[in-house]
């Protein structure tokens, strides 16, 4: 077999590595991207929201000033060069309850994402909602899964995707890069979600992955555009079909489908919902949370070959464009040094320790 010389093998076919992926392409970069399907779902299930604000606080996400109007830039841009409806931007509305109320006027002076009035945007037979609703500006949805099987058809053809698993005992580390199969590539980008933690040059870094659940529902009467939130949330797909959920498990790397789950969802859809609604489809998968909350970008502490991006949880559809970007500003020269808030060497010091027991 002929060997093919490539400057990144991305490793990963996800969010994380398709964004990566296109950005590198935006770059002019020499890439090929592995692609395992089926291994790790979290993408290809998840509702693919972007929503700048934490409820808890009624505050701004971290970055958002800087992340959502990137994210806005590249999804259109990304949508029509896929010839595919890929970019929903929508008003999220958050049902309100009687704290909150009280407290979003105020929230609103502060945070400019908050649309500062407070109405009944739904009839009280369809939502339920007495202390009336708010919506957050500039939010919306992807659909990940339509935008990775469109772009990865498109890589296809291009020879720049290859299908099947990574794993590290196939890997060879030379002084000039790494070699996989027949492939040479001067760096290698691990981009494996969850299942990093089995990476044995990266599980140093401390994920903590949180598993979720999500309902395909058909809703005739529900007739909305809008996102809807209150602990779950409801996003529209088109002709009454929504996705409903998400939950968080921090104790089950499984993919496997839960009663409790579904049982969880339902009581909370029910809560607010005043409409019949027919469960289609139940999917889980495992996010790939990181303890701190912020991403895993960068360069292996010791191996300056091996690289990750990974860690985007729960706000990957918001921070993976933003962040690839940084990336390949990083890989190609225009930027001195990775933001140390998302550097994967700031967990140097465990991969220190590791390597001396």
């Amino acid at each position: 077999m002929k060997r093919r010389e490539t400057k990144y093998l991305i490793v990963g076919g996800g969010l994380a590595g398709t964004i990566l992926a296109r950005t590198m392409e935006k770059y002019g970069q020499d890439f090929i991207l592995v692609d395992n399907p089926g291994k790790s779902n979290s993408s290809r299930i998840a509702g693919g929201m972007f929503n700048p604000v934490l409820f808890r606080t009624l505050g701004k996400t971290w970055q958002a000033d800087e992340i959502i109007p990137f994210a806005h830039g590249f999804y259109p841009e990304f949508e029509k060069e896929l010839n595919q409806k890929i970019y929903f931007p929508r008003k999220l509305v958050r049902i309100l309850n009687q704290d909150e109320k009280a407290k979003w006027a105020e929230a609103s002076k502060e945070n400019d994402f908050l649309d500062p009035e407070i109405k009944s945007y739904f009839s009280q037979d369809i939502v339920l909602q007495p202390y009336g609703g708010a919506a957050i500006n500039q939010a919306g949805n992807i659909d990940v899964k339509l935008m990775i099987e469109s772009y990865h058809h498109y890589l296809k053809k291009q020879d720049r995707l290859k299908l099947g698993g990574v794993h590290c005992e196939d890997l060879a580390i030379h002084s000039n890069g790494v070699s996989w199969k027949n492939i040479h590539a001067e760096k290698i980008i691990f981009c494996e979600g969850f299942l990093v933690e089995n990476n044995p040059w990266f599980s140093f870094a401390p994920l903590k992955p949180a598993k979720g659940d999500v309902l395909l529902i058909h809703a005739p009467q529900l007739k909305t555009e809008h996102i809807i939130n209150k602990k779950v949330w409801i996003v529209p797909l088109g002709n009454d079909y929504y996705k409903a959920g998400a939950t968080y498990r921090w104790d089950d790397r499984t993919e496997t489908t839960r009663q409790d789950t579904l049982d969880e969802i339902i009581t909370s859809l029910e809560k607010f919902l005043n409409v019949p609604y027919t469960i289609l489809d139940h999917q889980a998968a495992v996010r790939p949370t990181v303890g701190d909350r912020r991403p895993l970008i960068g360069h292996h502490p010791e191996f300056e070959s091996l690289l990750i991006f990974n860690g985007m949880g729960s706000k990957g559809v918001m921070l993976a464009p933003y962040f690839a970007d940084h990336f390949l500003q990083y890989l190609t020269g225009k930027r001195e040094e990775i933001m140390e808030r998302v550097d994967v060497r700031r967990f140097q010091r465990t991969w220190d320790k590791n390597k001396g027991e």
